[in-house]
């Protein structure tokens, strides 16, 4: 089951959603969980959608595209004792919070290990049959735009005693023009890069081994 992370399992009668959790004997390692009934109808025998969309503070879970629990993570830091194969302390997220499909709290976790570092996904059958098809992974990305370039002005060539000195104005014109450009460029510069990455698996257990 991995030292971090957030484990889904199907179950007989509930979605099982359970946090890695930080302890302090043994292997330094636990987890909590709250299960989560099927909906009325929902038969484990045949197939049906996961979904699990992370966007780095936040899990989303779907049920054949029905939101089962939003799991909310906060409080990175590390742990004092680690595990003794471990090279160096990772940093996780201490703090994790199983909500309902409606946003309430379920279940707080004050000891979580949810790496904030790295992602993998897993998937881990034991004693029983299943069948699993169609896994995607997607990723989406919201970069921050890269502003174009301000453009040098050209050197002010000289003009003759009979000509009209409208190059004042046209410089002070385009210094207005680059102030305001100066701001849009700042506050979009400010932008935060946003990726969110959504898994989706179609599964089915079979009647005989629930």
């Amino acid at each position: 089951q991995g030292s971090s992370g957030i484990m889904v399992m199907p179950r007989a009668d509930a979605l099982r959603v359970a946090i890695k959790t930080y302890e302090t004997d043994g292997i330094n390692i636990g987890h909590r969980y709250y299960d989560f009934p099927y909906p009325e109808g929902f038969d484990i025998s045949k197939f049906f959608n996961l979904k699990f969309v992370d966007d780095g503070e936040k899990v989303e879970i779907y049920l054949n595209n029905e939101k089962v629990s939003t799991i909310t993570m906060s409080d990175p830091g590390t742990y004092d004792e680690e595990l003794v194969f471990e090279e160096e302390n990772y940093t996780y997220f201490k703090t994790a919070i199983i909500h309902d499909a409606e946003g309430n709290e379920m279940l707080k976790v004050e000891n979580s290990r949810l790496n904030p570092e790295s992602s993998q996904l897993a998937i881990g059958i034991r004693n029983k049959a299943v069948n699993i098809d169609n896994l995607a992974f997607t990723y989406e990305f919201e970069p921050t735009p890269t502003p174009d370039p301000t453009p040098t002005p050209s050197p002010t060539e000289e003009v003759k005693e009979t000509e009209k000195p409208a190059a004042t104005t046209a410089l002070k014109s385009d210094d207005s023009g680059n102030s305001n450009l100066g701001i849009i460029i700042g506050i979009i510069a400010a932008g935060v890069v946003v990726c969110a990455a959504i898994i989706v698996l179609a599964v089915r257990a079979t009647k005989k081994n629930q």
